[in-house]
């Protein structure tokens, strides 16, 4: 996990946060979380890794963020991995 602080405006703008971040980063996926995302549980991370693991010549997935609608994580997430059935350039069934 790499955390980037930008309280003192180290960083001129977000992206150059990001490629700074990105670039520090080893494995094999990188993944941008902001601060106010909250993952769905304790095996989220594992269980997107085993999802991106079974998808052939994967680029780039993303996730969409929450709705202002609903009461609760179930009524307001969207565009999660965990029930979306396309990423960019390679449409997929997911389960």
């Amino acid at each position: 996990m790499i955390l980037i602080d930008n309280t003192q405006k180290k960083y001129k703008s977000a992206a150059e946060a990001l490629n700074f971040g990105g670039k520090k980063a080893k494995g094999k996926y990188i993944m941008f979380i902001h601060q106010d995302i909250e993952l769905e549980d304790n095996s989220w991370l594992e269980n997107v890794e085993a999802l991106l693991n079974k998808l052939n010549h994967l680029g780039i997935a993303g996730v969409a963020g929450m709705s202002e609608e609903g009461r609760n994580f179930e009524e307001r997430k969207r565009g999660c991995l965990s029930d979306c059935g396309h990423l960019s350039g390679n449409p997929g069934t997911f389960n």
